[in-house]
């Protein structure tokens, strides 16, 4: 027999009345709350996960996101983790698990290292296939494994505060960690710059390739931020948006002027 409060949103062993429905019988007992719910309040999650309809209003649901759970090998769970992120952002961002920031910023420091590399390999094949060296070019080889995590730390930290301080202005409520967590790990969006190192070899298309990949990132983070406003901080359609795309807008502003100073440092006489 299954008492209330029983771990795991298992089907009852015997008739209980839902609670919602007195009558109706129960098929199961929320894990989160220990109440019993019949079949029209119980909240189903594409991941597996049932509670009762009052707790999954609560925001109950968590995705269950590979990264957090620490107990398979880093590139298995780097993998499960990026593919989670980038192709079921749907159901991430709005069920959003708790966490540490720890956790997050370990994950966007690993998708930094990963484009530094990128940006290095490219770096590195432009000097082999131009018969003339860009002044600066070594700078950037030397820098690059340095600054570019940093620019990814602080595009992602300007991101959190940002959106967190706008949700809130907007009544979200939601803790600050919850805001820092889905910046960091919205640096998976920066893998897309490995490919536009690619792209950038390609005459012509190449700036076409990398203009459009740009924007498709910049797209899918506003999307992501606001669905996260809406399912964790609990905002209306309207100001959901507000606050997802504000925070980019202004990271976008933050990384022009960066942009700025590279093409100065690329083209500087040596001295």
């Amino acid at each position: 027999m299954q008492e209330a409060g029983d771990p795991g949103g298992k089907s009852v062993d015997r008739p209980h009345s839902c609670e919602v429905h007195p009558g109706v019988p129960a098929s199961i007992t929320c894990p989160r709350c220990g109440s019993f719910a019949c079949s029209e309040c119980v909240a189903d999650s594409l991941w597996g996960d049932e509670v009762c309809a009052a707790c999954a209003a609560r925001g109950a649901l968590e995705y269950p996101l590979a990264w957090d759970k620490g107990d398979e090998p880093w590139p298995l769970r780097f993998w499960k983790a990026t593919s989670s992120i980038v192709f079921d952002a749907r159901q991430v961002f709005p069920h959003l698990p708790p966490g540490t920031v720890l956790r997050a910023l370990g994950y966007a420091v690993s998708v930094e290292i990963l484009v530094a590399l990128a940006e290095v390999i490219m770096l590195l094949l432009a000097l082999t296939t131009r018969r003339a060296v860009i002044p600066g070019t070594l700078a950037l080889l030397l820098s690059d494994p340095v600054l570019v995590p940093l620019r990814g730390f602080a595009s992602a930290t300007l991101i959190g505060l940002t959106f967190h301080g706008i949700a809130v202005l907007l009544g979200g409520k939601a803790p600050l960690r919850t805001g820092m967590r889905a910046a960091f790990y919205l640096r998976a969006f920066d893998l897309v710059w490995i490919p536009m190192q690619v792209a950038a070899f390609l005459p012509f298309a190449g700036g076409i390739l990398t203009v459009m990949m740009n924007i498709a990132q910049v797209a899918f983070q506003g999307w992501a931020l606001s669905m996260l406003a809406r399912g964790r901080y609990g905002l209306k359609a309207g100001a959901a948006v507000a606050a997802g795309t504000a925070p980019i807008a202004i990271a976008i502003l933050a990384y022009i002027v960066l942009q700025l100073g590279r093409v100065l440092l690329a083209y500087a006489p040596l001295t």
